[in-house]
């Protein structure tokens, strides 16, 4: 079975983000330099992969 590896990043930064908020919101909320930082290497790695990826996306916007 394939699998993108952008969505698997994509979702494990969202679970990883969920349990933050879940565990201490606050600390999300005090860091605003520290959430920037993640989502500017979130970005990062998230265009790093679209270009690696070979694999076309298939899913909503496909076209029949």
């Amino acid at each position: 079975m394939k699998f993108s590896k952008t969505i698997l990043v994509n979702a494990l930064v969202l679970v990883a983000g969920f349990g933050t908020y879940i565990v201490d919101h606050n600390l999300i909320a005090n860091n605003p330099d520290v959430v920037a930082a993640i989502a500017l290497a979130v970005s990062g790695v998230n265009i790093a992969l679209r270009y690696l990826t070979k694999t076309a996306m298939v899913g909503l916007f496909q076209k029949r």
